[in-house]
């Protein structure tokens, strides 16, 4: 499979690895987190829950390229975190800084300033352009429910709180 600009190489779970800026904070998934996904067999309502998209228009979700930014609000115990903060502490740090997003502050300084994905701070966040299956599942579903120069609300992952905008 020949892998867009951006990305360095897809792991032995099919992962794809940010080459970006080094950055491998928000790929799909953990051989550990497959497993355990694989091991859980659907509730009877997630398996009776019936969903708006169709498997093709899920299918052209995940290969649709989008470019994003994003500021991390990571706490102690989240995935890959160094953090020391609990997760309340960060659930509540993420709001601030998306009162201050709301207000106008400019994402890109913000991000550059407070994020704590330190590999993507120093390009004011940006996660550049690349498939939206390279994402945990939360993080590109935000992000495709996103228009251009949209700011999402505040969304959980592993990795911590994340606030992300649709760059294109």
């Amino acid at each position: 499979m020949r892998l867009p600009s951006g990305l360095a190489s897809l792991t032995s779970t099919g992962a794809c690895v940010l080459a970006l800026a080094g950055c491998t904070c928000l790929t799909e998934p953990t051989s550990k987190e497959t497993a355990q996904a694989r091991a859980k067999p659907p509730t009877a309502a997630q398996a009776s829950t019936p969903t708006s998209a169709t498997a093709p228009e899920v299918a052209a979700d995940a290969e649709r390229l989008i470019t994003t930014s994003h500021i991390l609000v990571a706490y102690a115990g989240a995935e890959r975190s160094t953090a020391t903060r609990t997760k309340d502490a960060a659930r509540k740090r993420a709001g601030e800084l998306l009162a201050r997003l709301r207000a106008g502050e400019d994402f890109g300084a913000l991000a550059l300033a407070e994020s704590d994905d330190r590999t993507t701070k120093v390009s004011r966040g940006s996660l550049g352009t690349v498939p939206a299956k390279t994402f945990v599942k939360p993080f590109a579903d935000a992000a495709l429910a996103l228009r251009p120069g949209e700011v999402s609300d505040v969304v959980e992952t592993s990795f911590g709180f994340h606030l992300i905008q649709r760059d294109k």
